[in-house]
């Protein structure tokens, strides 16, 4: 069971308790542990429940020790959901193991399974293929968290038996245990593979009735091919859906084949666009593409991002072609990013990334300058930029080069900045030097720990303490909060964009604080006339970024959400750069995506199908996002500052 507290409020028109008003104001300011700790014994079980969700999501080790009683709780929610915030927490993986060994009903035993996923080791590997053997939804968590140990980086589960098990698995009728065997495959792409197994599983991916198993089963079997198997693939780009088209192409470049760059070249006329711009984006990554291949690309003006991914190529290989016609400003902003990566000229790469109007050309310009071995002189005239994000590429440049400017030589550049890409890539800088090289930063570190932004504090106080500074008085920073039965009553978004509506359902009870968030802003029109700056077939659609480069957000931080809703199709999500960094970007995922879960906020769904996100490219716009409440008076409630 998903909603919980917060639900029951708005199906009762009743404020939220004091307890659970009190759980969440210390969840959304990190407070520690022991601050949840009178509410673990609550004899309400939904306030128990809220404070495990709250303890999962301060991921600090200190909060296992009352997970550990809220696993062995005798409601089987409460026991559910601190099942999944052990996934969270650090150093987990033994309770998860006891817990699981005695648990028996089936959702907390699948949230524990869940949580190993996120914990798991190699010796980990024979208990998650015994799992595949319960209950459908265990063993999908099961499957989910083989792949996740591979996302980690195992090298442990390309064997016959891991292959056999999960081939297994496919042959069953449950649709989500099918899914998530096909995601564990596609992420493992094993090379030890019986000639069973590989007969099972290509004769699957070319006629599984789900067209997203049969794109992933393409994706897997992509090293186990052999050259005489290149029928196979031949087979798959003509697939009747184009989703599999698309992971064919992308397979094709992880092939032993003698021509891939023919095999590509060969899906250039399929009748999809977001085939033949994968198809671009593939060859791009490949050696010997005659640049006339590249220079036909850009031709098909319908589709600039299709042009945008064949000219960076054409332009690094052909020294004849002009990269001034691209840069034009009648041209389409995606296509003169892609023209701007290409050049080789630090000055003229600086005058665009300090002069450029385009916020987007001047982020592309900085990262391409710092990729040339810039001078000295270069990043200080990008540290001293206005722009934050310019500044803060120079610093991440500097965090992996730290001699080539001194530390009190960058603070003295830049001043008393606190913006939020300074301070968090400054503090990465900081982090990375041995703590003698600290020295010159205290000060700036100590201002830090009373940022406004979460995620900046917390780094701030760790290296505070790692330097020998005091710690910030107890309640130093409270960050004002809205008003948590207010952001009960936001229920839907009508999203209007030029491809069409998109219609989503909210969820305040899963993920409040991302919900306000999107609300606020969508009342202040703040998306309005924003971009869908970045589109991936078959993966997701995102924006929310004013730049128009995916570096720009709102100017404060939200606190991470994360929670065991799963990510299918028309899942809506915050994007982010990392714990506590979402902002004002969010992105709907266009097919089931379960590395996903548990990781990024998921707030919403969509309501209406109507194939709008798939319609959306990049460069698509939208017009006006309408937030509907249950109650039409009520508005929602900002901070003093004005900022959700």
């Amino acid at each position: 069971m998903i909603a919980f507290i917060l639900a029951m409020v708005v199906a009762q028109a009743s404020t939220p308790s004091p307890s659970l008003t009190s759980i969440w104001a210390a969840e959304i300011r990190s407070a520690p542990a022991s601050v949840f700790a009178p509410h673990i014994t609550s004899p309400e079980s939904n306030v128990r429940q809220q404070a495990a969700l709250a303890l999962g999501r301060l991921r600090a080790s200190e909060a296992l020790p009352l997970l550990q009683q809220l696993v062995q709780d005798p409601d089987i929610q409460v026991r559910a959901t601190a099942s999944f915030s052990l996934g969270q927490t650090p150093g987990s993986r033994n309770t998860i193991l006891e817990q699981l060994a005695v648990e028996t009903d089936s959702l907390p035993r699948q949230r524990l399974v869940a949580a190993l996923g996120f914990q798991a080791l190699d010796e980990d590997i024979p208990l998650f293929l015994s799992l595949l053997q319960d209950l459908p939804p265990i063993a999908r968590e099961a499957a989910i968290g083989l792949g996740r140990l591979k996302i980690s980086g195992s090298e442990k589960l390309d064997t016959v038996e891991v292959t056999t098990a999960l081939s297994e698995s496919l042959k069953g009728f449950n649709p989500a245990l099918r899914t998530a065997a096909a995601f564990a495959l596609s992420r493992i792409k094993p090379t030890k593979i019986s000639d069973a197994a590989w007969q099972d599983l290509s004769s699957a991916a070319h006629r599984d009735r789900d067209p997203q198993i049969r794109a992933r089963l393409t994706r897997a079997l992509s090293l186990a091919a052999k050259e005489q198997d290149k029928d196979f693939f031949i087979r798959q780009a003509q697939d009747s859906e184009e989703v599999v088209r698309i992971a064919t192409a992308r397979s094709i470049t992880d092939l032993g084949m003698k021509d891939p760059v023919q095999a590509l070249i060969s899906m250039l006329n399929d009748q999809s666009r977001a085939v033949r711009l994968t198809v671009a984006q593939e060859l791009s990554k490949l050696e010997g593409v005659p640049n006339a291949v590249f220079r036909e690309l850009t031709t098909q003006t319908e589709n600039p991002a299709l042009i945008a991914a064949a000219l960076t190529p054409l332009l690094l290989q052909d020294p004849t072609e002009q990269a001034r016609t691209w840069l034009a400003e009648h041209q389409p902003l995606v296509v003169r990013q892609a023209a701007v990566s290409s050049l080789s000229d630090p000055v003229q790469l600086l005058r665009i990334a300090t002069e450029e109007s385009a916020a987007s050309l001047r982020t592309t310009a900085a990262i391409r300058l710092t990729e040339l071995t810039p001078s000295p002189s270069s990043i200080e005239s990008l540290l001293a930029d206005q722009d934050s994000v310019v500044a803060g590429i120079a610093l991440s440049y500097l965090s992996e080069n730290p001699g080539v400017l001194q530390l009190s030589d960058v603070l003295k550049l830049l001043g008393t900045r606190a913006e939020l890409d300074v301070a968090l890539e400054l503090l990465s800088l900081v982090e990375g030097l041995q703590n003698n090289q600290r020295g010159p930063a205290k000060s700036a570190v100590a201002e830090f720990r009373l940022h406004p932004d979460l995620a900046v504090r917390a780094t701030a106080e760790q290296l505070a303490t790692e330097m020998g500074l005091p710690p910030a008085p107890p309640g130093a920073f409270h960050p004002p909060l809205p008003n948590l039965a207010s952001i009960t009553q936001i229920r839907a978004a009508r999203i209007l964009t030029d491809a069409g509506e998109i219609r989503v359902e909210l969820r305040p009870d899963i993920a409040p604080m991302a919900v306000h968030r999107f609300a606020t802003l969508a009342e202040e029109d703040f998306y309005d006339g924003l971009l869908f700056h970045r589109v991936v077939p078959n993966f997701v659609i995102q924006t929310g970024c004013p730049r128009g480069d995916g570096w720009g957000g709102s100017k404060r931080l939200l606190p991470s959400e994360p929670s065991w809703l799963p990510y299918k199709s028309g899942v809506l999500g915050m994007a982010d750069a990392g714990y506590n960094t979402a902002g004002s970007q969010w992105f709907i995922a266009l097919s089931e995506q379960p590395h996903l879960e548990g990781r990024y906020t998921a707030f919403g769904a969509l309501t209406l199908q109507n194939g709008v996100p798939k319609r959306v490219q990049s460069g698509t716009q939208i017009l006006d996002v309408i937030i509907e409440r249950t109650s039409a008076t009520t508005t929602v409630e900002q901070s003093p500052t004005g900022e959700p």
